[in-house]
């Protein structure tokens, strides 16, 4: 039998491990699969020991409350480790915590496949030794990083996108498009300030109010919000009491209510990805900590923060940053999006063009595959099994 610990930081790290548990039930019926998770490993078939809302926390200034709970929880994995003994680790994303972990499990014997590069073509350079040491494989999800990794010594293979192997029927999008347009005579707005706390309570508000100031300027505007299942509905709710505007709640659905979308507001992040594959126009919205951003003007140097931006190169959907994060910039900024403008059609193009470069759906299963290929007793090459690579 064999015996994986799955780790995963947020809700989208636990959207990824999900499809790989899922993937690895399907290749090996009696694999066991337990760790850090939420509910998509749960309904996947994994046993979630610990629950991945204890590690929803970004930033510098965000992180310090949380530290001795957090280093609790990867003291707790480590002897978890030491006395179930799994065949293999899966560590998905989260690299702050999770390249610590591969340290300490690998003193354990352990063999570690990670899921999601760091982002240190961007920033912290230094981490690719780290990963070099610690990791046995790689599993890469943008195009461009197996060949950067490499030429760097690690273990990197590029398995594709894994959103491309999750995205919604045209017939579920146009039906909740429908749904949505039954008592209004649109355009629809989607909102999406994140899945973290400090996110909704730093990004939402403004979200609100831009959303506000265009419903003035687009009588018959929908406005529509995915609640992430790592925030509480009544965080969300109490946000709007507070800004006096009330958009459609509706739980999860994210990438569906992308596609019904004519426009969206996003948060930095995976859901800027999720946009850019159902070819949604958005403007990008976010805001840290000034510490945070001290730091980060520091150490990093990229011309964009935004994943379609990242890819492609160059500027495709607007980013509105820190202090220009306010009502009235998001709304002028969102605006021409939300009509039939040149500026709303050449996005929309670039977006199709970026969602090409990202390869075909296929990504859990050859994670997948790699996790077995490293759970065997001898050794293993670096590289997805033959039959499954695709």
């Amino acid at each position: 039998m064999t015996r994986v610990l799955v780790v995963c930081g947020e809700a989208s790290g636990d959207l990824l491990a999900g499809g790989v548990v899922r993937s690895l039930k399907q290749l090996d019926p009696g694999v066991q699969v337990s760790g850090l998770g939420g509910m998509h490993c749960r309904e996947a078939g994994a046993e979630t020991i610990w629950d991945v809302r204890e590690l929803s926390v970004m930033g510098i200034a965000e992180v310090l409350p949380k530290l001795r709970r957090i280093l609790g929880i990867m003291s707790e994995i480590v002897q978890y480790a030491r006395d179930v003994r799994p065949d293999v680790a899966l560590l998905v994303d989260a690299p702050d915590f999770n390249l610590r972990l591969a340290k300490r499990l690998k003193k354990l014997g352990i063999r570690v496949v990670s899921y999601v590069s760091p982002t240190v073509w961007i920033w912290r350079q230094g981490r690719v030794r780290t990963i070099a040491r610690y990791v046995d494989a790689l599993c890469c999800i943008l195009p461009f990083e197996e060949a950067w990794l490499r030429q760097r010594g690690v273990p990197a293979t590029f398995v594709g996108h894994p959103l491309l192997e999750r995205q919604p029927s045209d017939e579920l999008v146009a039906g909740l498009r429908r749904e949505l347009l039954a008592q209004s005579s649109g355009p629809i707005l989607a909102l999406l300030p994140g899945s973290r706390r400090y996110e909704i309570d730093h990004l939402l508000p403004p979200m609100l109010g831009a959303a506000r100031l265009l419903a003035n300027q687009f009588p018959g505007l929908e406005v529509v919000l995915p609640v992430a299942p790592t925030i509480g509905r009544e965080v969300i709710e109490r946000h709007c009491a507070d800004a006096g505007f009330a958009p459609r709640l509706i739980d999860g659905q994210a990438r569906e209510v992308l596609g019904a979308a004519d426009a969206a507001l996003v948060a930095s992040g995976t859901a800027t990805l999720e946009a850019t594959l159902a070819r949604a126009p958005s403007v990008v919205v976010y805001r840290v900590s000034f510490l945070t951003e001290l730091v980060f003007r520091l150490i990093v140097r990229a011309r964009f923060i935004s994943l379609p931006n990242i890819l492609a190169g160059e500027e495709i959907v607007p980013e509105i940053l820190q202090g220009a994060v306010v009502p009235e910039t998001l709304a002028a900024r969102v605006a021409p999006l939300l009509q039939a403008t040149p500026e709303r059609a050449l996005m929309v193009k670039r977006l199709a063009a970026v969602r090409a470069s990202l390869g075909e759906p296929g990504a859990s299963v050859k994670v997948a595959s790699t996790v077995l290929r490293y759970a065997l007793p001898a050794p293993a090459a670096v590289g997805v099994l033959p039959t499954l690579a695709g």
